[in-house]
């Protein structure tokens, strides 16, 4: 039993620490990472700057109202994490309910089918893909094995808790600007917002957020470590209050 239990952590090891979502920062929602050889491409977003922003506390602070009343949501998410050396990209989908969390891996091989769940109560149990389908794990909230490479945590990284974090940064003296006009993003289906928060010494970038215009939701979130963009979260089929059943966040 205890072989059974370290080669389930061994699984979950690897499906949570190559992959990415929430976002996330970001992520978001999290996912198989399939490496690639290319190299890392540059960020090419322009920089928000007076000519084109303004102070975005008001917007962020709205946009975060609006989250917090959602009673839950569900995503299919498009992840890369930037390396070095290589680039990887990732996809899961994302479940969120009062403050309960799940998050399915989706193709990837043998990594197929893992869910991470959060109950109610703030407990984490993990179950392996295909062949380890019948195998759970309690997990520690706060366990390594959920760390994201950006160093956040997977369950906490619900859309509302994100955008809430940054209102929170604000409220330490962070600093955030939002684009006066609409752009198209590759790869968006509506024009977005841009909101950039920024260390208020420094003026280090470390988040990007890409707001859809019409929805008013994130679509979008780079996240920067010493101004290089490391990851990337993109929310797909984002679909909020439909219903979803607590039964789903039980394992």
């Amino acid at each position: 039993m205890l072989m059974r239990m370290k080669s389930m952590q061994i699984i979950l090891s690897l499906c949570l620490l190559l992959g990415q979502p929430p976002v996330a920062h970001a992520v978001a929602s999290i996912s198989i990472a399939l490496a690639t050889s290319q190299s890392p491409a540059p960020d090419q977003t322009p920089t928000l700057n007076a000519a084109n922003s303004k102070d975005g506390c008001e917007f962020v602070s709205g946009m975060a109202e609006s989250l917090g009343k959602w009673r839950d949501y569900s995503c299919d998410s498009d992840l890369i994490n930037y390396y070095s050396n290589k680039v990887t990209h990732s996809g899961g989908g994302f479940f969120f309910k009062e403050n309960q969390v799940r998050i399915q891996i989706r193709g990837g091989g043998f990594r197929d089918g893992t869910v991470i769940v959060k109950h109610k109560d703030g407990s984490v149990t993990g179950k392996g893909g295909l062949a380890l389908g019948f195998m759970k794990i309690n997990l520690d909230p706060d366990s390594r094995m959920l760390k994201l490479p950006d160093g956040d945590n997977v369950v906490k990284s619900d859309l509302p808790s994100v955008v809430e974090e940054v209102v929170r940064d604000l409220g330490r003296g962070y600093a955030c600007r939002v684009s006066t006009k609409t752009t198209e993003e590759a790869g968006l289906s509506n024009p977005v917002f841009i909101v950039e928060e920024c260390e208020k010494s420094s003026g280090r970038l470390l988040r990007r957020i890409f707001v859809d215009s019409v929805s008013h939701i994130p679509a979008r979130i780079h996240l920067f470590r010493g101004e290089v963009k490391c990851s990337t979260a993109t929310f797909l089929n984002v679909r909020v209050n439909g219903g979803l059943k607590d039964d789903l966040f039980n394992m």
